[in-house]
This record gives structure tokens, sequence and C-alpha cells, in this order.
């Protein structure tokens, strides 16, 4: 008999902050799907931009987002695909498909990683207090990515638009960055 596999998210009872000024919420699920190859190889970014409907960004610490799929540079072979979970499978037996033949993996790293949003208008002010990283233009703007630390968790770290930020972090570590984000917000957050 199949079990039906149930995806369980280590911040689902958490409650997100809500204030004018900063919001930091979990992401709903999306599928991660890591992609490595050789992005000297001509064919190899054809066939993934075939795949993908959209070329792998190949500019350094850089991300594009196209037709709810969101890609990201995290090394010069190697990017992140963010996608919406109903098209998780399909990308995964697609890319795996058409790519084997090029030296280099995907892999479903989905349930690996959870994701925080962080926004508003003191959201660079609170993570500039616990990422070593210069968060301030032009060094990062919207369309950046790095990896980097929050404090002593790994993170991927993305800007979205002028205030809004996505973290990307290993599930271990989610209630870790959870907590510290909530606890360094309270010097910006008003109360609701």
């Amino acid at each position: 008999m199949d079990e039906e596999i149930v995806k369980h998210d280590p911040l689902e009872n958490y409650n997100p902050l809500q204030t004018p000024s900063l919001q930091i919420t979990a992401r709903p699920y999306i599928g991660k799907i890591c992609l490595k190859g050789p992005s000297e190889n001509k064919d190899f970014l054809a066939t993934a931009k075939a795949v993908l409907q959209t070329p792998l960004p190949l500019e350094p610490n850089h991300f594009v987002t196209f037709g709810g799929l969101t890609i990201l540079w995290i090394g010069p072979d190697e990017w992140l695909v963010h996608c919406q979970e109903e098209w998780e499978e399909v990308l995964d037996y697609g890319l795996n498909a058409k790519l084997k033949r090029f030296s280099g993996a995907v892999i479903n790293v989905s349930d690996y990683y959870v994701m925080l949003r962080i926004a508003g208008d003191k959201a660079r002010a609170l993570l500039q207090k616990s990422v070593p990283l210069d968060l301030y233009p032009p060094s990062f703007g919207p369309g950046r990515v790095a990896g980097t630390v929050l404090q002593k968790a790994t993170i991927t770290l993305a800007q979205v638009d002028a205030t809004q930020f996505d973290i990307q972090m290993r599930r271990s570590f989610a209630a870790y960055v959870w907590h510290y984000l909530m606890d360094g917000a309270r010097e910006f957050a008003e109360t609701p």
C-alpha cells in the first residue's frame, strides 16, 4: 500500500511578524532543484534553456525570474531552480533526462531547505545586523543573490526588490534563524 508523503514545514507553528515597517514570514513550500553543469558548454546551456524556457543566469551572484521559475546563480557551474510545488517532479525528470549526457548533476533539494521572507522598510537594517555582507547598493540590490551566514547559520540570501529579501537555509537551521530574526526585530517592530 502506498503511503501519502506528508511534507512537514519546521516553521508551520511559528507566527509571522507583521508590522508596517517589518514583516517576517515563512515562505510556502516550493520545489528546489540544484543544477550543476559546464557553464562554458553552449550545448549544455541551450539544453537547460529549452527545458526551463529561460536561460541560466551566468552573471555571478544574480538570479532571474521567468514564468513561475526563479533561477539563482550559486557558483560558476551551479544554479538553484525554485519552482511551484506541482512543477517539481516534472522539472526534476526533464532536467535529468535532457542533461544526463553532460558532466554535472540534477539534484532535488526541496526537502533540504526552507525559506523565509523578510520585507519592509527595516528589512535591510535587520539583516545587516547579522549578515557580514554589505547589503546596501551598489554592492547588493534587487536581483542579487549570495551564499553567506546569518550569525551562525549558512544561508542563501536573495534580494527580491527594494524592500524584500528571501533567506534559504537548511531545515536544521530554520528555528534558530527564525528566533534570531525575531529577537533582532524587536528593535524595529512596532506593536501591531
